[in-house]
């Protein structure tokens, strides 16, 4: 890898004018069988490293790119969630590892509870005997831990545009992203080294620990990420960004090489969430008539079918293969089995039934289906955003 990479500008002229499948296979040698062992600790396990190694390869290629702001201000944001998303996972692990052989409903009842609290989980473990044999360790995760909970107590900070209930003065401009990376690598490093096969993690925990701040100011926006353009603007447009062209980077770099890719998944899975609200937030009297539930993740249900008739007022009714009927299939193939948004974020519900599939996929295909319907997306976005600005003109 070079750390300059590229999209497929190809893929922005991608249209839904044919009958889309996630099942299509466009290329054999490309599939994702995703099943699971069913040993649950070491499905967790499986699942927190792919997300910690795909977080390091998105936040690498953001730093060695030099200054590219593209990367800097929306790679950043998916980055950080796949990252932070691993030291959930690693917390659950650990806590599945202690507890192997407990009562399951008592298990189940302890992830309902805590669902993304991070230092409640890392709380819950030290109850239940986790210790780490160096305090200092043990000291500087717990506060890194509580400063993550701080800023992301459910886990949205990065997945959406932020309505922050902090005081903003007190979070830096710019974000040092090297910093700021690397503190989220050694927290997941502390956790996984206490872990199977977890020696190799201890070359990533310094002698001489940071801060436990979780944001590292940065002096300039220049390599580094502007913080403020996120917060309080109500604009997806960075964060649709972000997820759009990782989850490319994820599929290309990790092509053939046998990895699940379900942060790659989640984050196209994610992308159509986020168009979609994107979409229900415009001004456009239209949409605004609309009741919509922004806090669901039923993407067909309480999204696109309560949007379907304001797209078909401007449908084009020349196409051969109706566009709104092709992503209106494949958005619900999707929520018939993602309707909560987290499948391809853990091995299992909070139940512990299997996030599974009885049939392989092709994440080239998932990719394009998925672009397809995004390119759709916008243009009805951009329609919808030109329609208000003449309404807020003329009234």
């Amino acid at each position: 890898m070079d750390n300059n990479w590229i999209g497929d500008t190809e893929l922005n002229n991608l249209f839904p004018q044919n009958n889309l499948d996630m099942f299509t296979i466009l290329d054999d040698n490309n599939l994702l069988h995703l099943t699971w062992s069913h040993k649950l600790e070491e499905d967790y396990l499986e699942m927190a490293d792919e997300y910690f190694m795909d977080g390091v390869k998105i936040m690498r290629e953001v730093i060695n790119s030099g200054h590219d702001n593209l990367k800097d201000d929306t790679w950043f944001l998916s980055g950080m969630f796949i990252l932070r998303q691993s030291i959930e996972l690693s917390l659950k692990t650990k806590l599945l590892f202690m507890l192997k052989g407990q009562n399951k409903m008592l298990i189940q009842n302890i992830l309902k509870e805590y669902k993304h609290d991070v230092i409640g989980l890392y709380r819950k473990l030290r109850d239940n005997g986790f210790k780490i044999d160096d305090c200092s360790n043990e000291k500087w995760l717990e506060q890194y831990l509580s400063g993550v909970e701080e800023i992301d107590y459910n886990s949205d900070f990065f997945r959406y545009p932020i309505n922050f209930k902090l005081d903003n003065d007190s979070l830096p401009r710019f974000v040092d992203i090297y910093e700021t990376t690397k503190k989220a690598v050694i927290a997941f490093s502390i956790i996984r080294s206490t872990l199977k096969n977890g020696q190799r993690f201890k070359c990533e925990i310094p002698s001489l620990l940071p801060d436990t701040n979780f944001f590292t100011p940065a002096s300039d926006g220049i390599g580094n990420y502007y913080l403020k353009n996120h917060i309080n603007l109500g604009n997806y447009f960075s964060v649709i960004n972000g997820y759009l062209s990782v989850s490319e980077f994820l599929i290309d770099v990790n092509k053939g090489k046998g990895y699940r890719n379900s942060p790659a998944l989640f984050s196209l899975r994610h992308l159509l969430e986020l168009e979609l609200k994107q979409i229900a937030n415009s001004s456009f009297h239209k949409v605004n008539e609309i009741k919509f539930k922004f806090h669901s993740h039923r993407i067909y249900k309480d999204f696109w079918i309560k949007l379907l008739p304001v797209f078909e007022l401007f449908g084009d009714p020349t196409f051969e293969a109706n566009p709104l009927e092709n992503a209106g299939s494949f958005i619900h193939q999707i929520q018939n089995f993602d309707n909560q948004g987290d499948f391809f974020r853990y091995p299992t519900s909070y139940n512990l039934s299997y996030n599974e599939l009885n049939r392989p996929i092709d994440p080239i295909n998932l990719m394009k289906s998925t672009r397809s319907i995004t390119n759709l997306l916008e243009g009805y976005d951009s329609m919808f955003s030109d329609i208000a600005d003449f309404e807020n003109e003329v009234c």
